[in-house]
């Protein structure tokens, strides 16, 4: 069989409210996937931080994710939340608030917002629908 090498945003699926697994790209360029132990909201927030700074050209390879955090603007947009019917943005206190508090029940997958420059806000995001 043959493999194609794909660039996947980061993903993490929920199921009933529990993350199920964390879908990435891995640094061979295939597409692999995290479950049970290996997938918690904690490590799915500082992927999404290190992926965030790294989209602003901030070099977030070996920095802890707590004093990353910092850096990141409150209102800046860090990931979508998939719904059944509708595509939410979140900002990174949004997200926060979901990796601290549980995933709602009616979110399937957070993934990651990539397509943002410097300040990007909620109100960027609705231009682009």
């Amino acid at each position: 069989s043959e493999c194609l090498k794909v660039d996947v945003l980061d993903t993490l699926v929920c199921e009933g409210g529990t993350p199920a697994y964390y879908m990435f790209t891995n640094q061979s360029g295939l597409v692999a996937a995290k479950t049970g132990a290996n997938v918690d909201l904690n490590k799915v927030k500082g992927e999404f931080i290190k992926l965030y700074l790294q989209t602003q050209g901030i070099d977030a390879t070996n920095g802890n994710s707590m004093d990353m955090e910092e850096l990141i603007p409150q209102n800046a947009l860090i990931c979508l939340a998939h719904k059944q019917e509708d595509i939410l943005p979140l900002t990174f206190n949004k997200f926060s608030a979901i990796c601290k508090g549980g995933c709602p029940v009616d979110i399937i997958a957070l993934q990651i917002y990539t397509a943002r420059s410097v300040g990007s806000s909620e109100e960027e995001f609705a231009q682009l629908s």
